[in-house]
């Protein structure tokens, strides 16, 4: 195992004279009833000291002062089929299916009436019911979008007044179908946009299950996509299923730089300041004061700040 907080408690330990055997767990929850059972004597793996938490569960002094922070896709890695679908959910999620219901049927209403009217008498529309409806069909949506070709038009007088009225009503429709599409994209590009904190409400966001980010984002009312490993948020994301991950910057940060680089990126400052600690039993107060000598110590002598800087510092 490595990591900032594997080379810190190594450290610690060489510097009291222990020694450290580690092993893995897949939650904190079973972190936690481990020491409480007395199978661990300490718990680490950046997990962040709230107040449920320190209800359950002591903690040293904090290990490191960071915040949470939000890892979107970099604009150049939206594949062509990601913009496709982002286009039509802008369609299929607005009132466009319903203008198109109006738009289809208004058309199949004129269309019938100019060939119920023309037919007879005018040599554009022809009489046979087939091929006049499509006559009648394609001088409608010529009409309605005011392109008029010119090569049928209607000869009699109500079929001219009809289609007066028509090209009056029919850019009314046309008109109010392509406003609803601008309107819909329009939207979408604003939902799209996420460059901080205040823009997450309304979108598809994955955190850890019991972490800093599900109580940030669950206080803000937005409901998350919850994981269990934040490798997991980095596959939804990585797969257009969320638009954002929010958790411990270091974290994400990491990723950025190393597997995710090109791929993905943090936007905005941090915010909701986190502090990771070392977890130990609340009745093994020598255990935790002796940590807490240990991490000053390190401080105190720049041992610290080597570690961090060996595992941070190309992240700022």
């Amino acid at each position: 195992y490595n990591g900032f907080e594997v080379d810190l408690v190594k450290l610690i330990a060489a510097h009291l004279g222990m020694t450290v055997q580690i092993y893995a767990v897949d939650t904190v929850a079973k972190q936690v009833d481990d020491i409480h059972r007395g199978v661990a004597d300490v718990g680490l793996g950046g997990v962040a000291i709230t107040g449920p938490r320190e209800e359950a569960i002591d903690f040293s002094l904090p290990l490191l002062d960071t915040g949470l922070t939000i890892m979107t896709p970099t604009s150049g890695s939206q594949a062509v089929w990601d913009r496709i679908s982002v286009f039509l959910s802008a369609i299929w999620g607005s009132d466009l299916p319903w203008l198109l219901v109006v738009f289809a049927v208004a058309v199949l209403i004129a269309a019938h009436l100019i060939w119920w009217l023309e037919r007879t008498h005018n040599p554009d529309f022809a009489t046979p019911y087939g091929r006049g409806i499509w006559d009648s069909f394609y001088w409608s949506v010529v009409t309605m979008s005011t392109v008029g070709y010119g090569d049928k038009v209607a000869r009699g007088r109500l079929g001219r007044l009809f289609a007066l009225i028509w090209i009056a009503l029919g850019t009314l429709v046309f008109a109010s179908f392509t406003a609803a599409i601008a309107s819909s994209l329009a939207v979408n590009e604003l939902r799209g946009a996420i460059d901080g904190p205040a823009d997450l409400p309304g979108h598809r966001i994955a955190t850890v299950h019991d972490s800093a980010g599900y109580d940030y984002l669950t206080g803000l009312g937005v409901g998350p996509v919850v994981v269990h490993g934040v490798e997991h948020a980095y596959d939804l994301l990585a797969q257009g299923e969320v638009d954002a991950v929010v958790f411990d910057a270091p974290v994400l940060q990491f990723h950025v730089a190393r597997q995710g680089q090109g791929r993905v990126t943090t936007v905005g400052p941090l915010f909701e300041k986190v502090q990771y600690g070392l977890m130990v039993s609340e009745d093994d107060i020598a255990l935790r004061e002796q940590i807490d000598l240990g991490l000053l110590d390190l401080i105190e002598s720049g041992a610290y700040k080597q570690i961090h800087d060996r595992w941070f510092g190309a992240f700022g």
